[in-house]
């Protein structure tokens, strides 16, 4: 089953009317969609909350068309963009339900995709950052300092995704290889940005 997903209430004011828009935002590694079987398994576990956005990482796919989209995605899901694998690793995948969003404009970069909405039945935006971040050390530090560029340059509300490779803290670890260092600067980024973290909900 998916990992984190995430049910929001936005309040909005439209002439002089309080309404209140259901947001479901849903995020999963999913470890390759390569096989068959497996597209089927991410399909149905996606129907069975349909989010109005789905931020996938780690898909392996080095291209997608709609006709492979349609075997892990929802109808409802059909409107996508992507980062594709390199080689057998990475591979971002963000989809919305169009009915309820519109894609104002989207960018990809080397370890995240940014995509910006707007309600069909208002004029409120929001952006999305769906990141899969590296694996190597070295890399962690400007991957962190490039997402801190993409979010100063948003100037709508913002939800940052996915997997960042990183831990808080030692208990986010499943086995006892911990990097403080890492874990630093990984704090230092969350707190710089005043971000507000939402605990996983199927852990």
């Amino acid at each position: 089953m998916p990992g984190p997903f995430v049910s929001i209430l936005v309040p909005l004011v439209d002439l002089g009317f309080l309404m209140l828009i259901k947001l479901i935002l849903a995020c999963w590694n999913v470890r390759g969609l390569g096989q068959r079987c497996k597209r089927d398994d991410v399909r149905v576990a996606i129907e069975s909350f349909l989010p109005t956005i789905m931020c996938i990482q780690e898909s392996k796919l080095s291209d997608i068309s709609t006709f492979l989209a349609s075997s892990f995605l929802p109808p409802s899901l059909r409107s996508f963009v992507f980062k594709p694998s390199d080689g057998s690793s990475g591979g971002i995948i963000t989809a919305w339900d169009d009915n309820i969003v519109e894609l104002l404009h989207h960018t990809i970069d080397d370890f995240s995709v940014t995509t910006t909405f707007s309600f069909r039945c208002d004029n409120l935006c929001f952006s999305i950052i769906n990141v899969y971040g590296p694996c190597v050390h070295a890399q962690k530090p400007p991957f962190l300092a490039s997402l801190e560029q993409i979010f100063a340059s948003l100037a709508n509300p913002v939800a940052v995704m996915g997997d960042f490779n990183l831990v808080r803290n030692p208990k986010d670890k499943s086995s006892d290889n911990f990097n403080s260092v890492e874990a630093d600067l990984f704090n230092d980024f969350i707190n710089n940005l005043g971000l507000l973290e939402i605990p996983l909900l199927d852990r």
